[in-house]
């Protein structure tokens, strides 16, 4: 009969700790996903930013090639010449504003590269960083609830956490192991929340970083 009971208490443990791992092993992929998205969306905008930075130069060939055309046509006639000193004018104010591009566009590749390392390097950090997954348990006399969980804390009615052995039945003993369980099990959903406002935050941190130029550079 003890033997029934120790395999009813082992069973009902075994059961919490599978969903745990249920619930942890979904949110890792979860996140996995989550940064393998990010990346992906970083490695475009490097893509974008490439492209834009090899249409500068070319235009800033064309507009050196504009020049030498201009001055040409200023030794055959005053008029022209006239013509030819507006459009260096432009095509050197061109020119800075491709400088000015290129230059943005450095910027915006750093800022890409430096958030896919930081979202990636958090992600590898995450067991580390985050609060510990067994958190102290205490005991209360007369707590009037119950039980109630915090993230890092979990605080019970003594007799759901403490019993006598001699004087505790298997039906007891039952009870008080689903209300920890219970009670643990809301310790991942914290995680899993925390996580997700993790992710959020850098991937809100990187769009925000990498819209940013492309927008100046649009104007």
């Amino acid at each position: 009969m003890s033997s029934c009971r120790h395999l009813l208490i082992i069973c009902e443990i075994l059961r919490a700790v599978a969903s745990f791992l249920k619930s942890r092993i979904v949110s890792v992929l979860s996140r996995v996903v989550s940064v393998l998205s990010c990346c992906l969306s970083v490695v475009t905008c490097c893509l974008s930013v490439v492209t834009c930075c090899v249409s500068a130069v070319t235009y800033c060939l064309s507009a050196v090639t504009c020049c030498v055309s201009t001055v040409t046509c200023c030794l055959s006639v005053f008029t022209c010449c006239v013509s030819a000193v507006t459009c260096c004018v432009s095509a050197v104010t061109y020119c800075l504003s491709a400088v000015t591009c290129c230059v943005s566009a450095v910027t915006c590749c750093l800022n890409a590269v430096t958030y896919c390392l930081t979202c990636c390097l958090s992600a590898v950090l995450f067991k580390i960083t985050c609060s510990p997954l067994f958190p102290d348990m205490l005991a209360v006399p007369d707590f009037l609830i119950g039980a109630m969980e915090e993230w890092g804390l979990v605080m019970f009615r003594r007799s759901y956490l403490v019993y006598d052995e001699q004087f505790c039945s298997t039906d007891v003993k039952l009870a008080m192991t689903k209300v920890i369980a219970h009670e643990l099990a809301h310790q991942v959903i914290y995680a899993a929340n925390h996580l997700a406002k993790m992710v959020s935050n850098i991937i809100f941190q990187t769009t925000v970083k990498l819209t940013a130029p492309s927008e100046s550079m649009m104007r």
